[in-house]
């Protein structure tokens, strides 16, 4: 679930850097649901604030490795460092 937020989160940033409409939500009853399927409800972005574009320097080796893993979960290589950041905080404000 936390992927889909990250993915969904990204789109509609992404489409609002663009100055491209954000559509609405889809109700359930307009989806063609198969038989069995599951459906999960993917909040949208909990704040209006767009992401900001930073330069950091990393080691090329800890990047590669960064990438691997992000790619193996599905993630942007921006989601899975934000992600280790809200990981890590929580640590170290606990």
């Amino acid at each position: 679930m936390e992927m889909a937020v990250d993915a969904l989160s990204g789109h509609i940033h992404t489409l609002r850097d663009l100055d491209r409409e954000v559509p609405p939500p889809s109700p359930l009853a307009a989806l063609a649901i198969p038989s069995g399927a599951r459906v999960a409800l993917v909040p949208g972005p909990a704040s209006e604030t767009p992401p900001v574009r930073i330069s950091v320097s990393i080691n090329q080796g800890l990047l590669r490795d960064v990438d691997a893993a992000a790619k193996r979960e599905g993630m942007t290589r921006s989601g899975f460092l934000a992600a280790a950041a809200r990981t890590m905080l929580s640590q170290i404000q606990a």
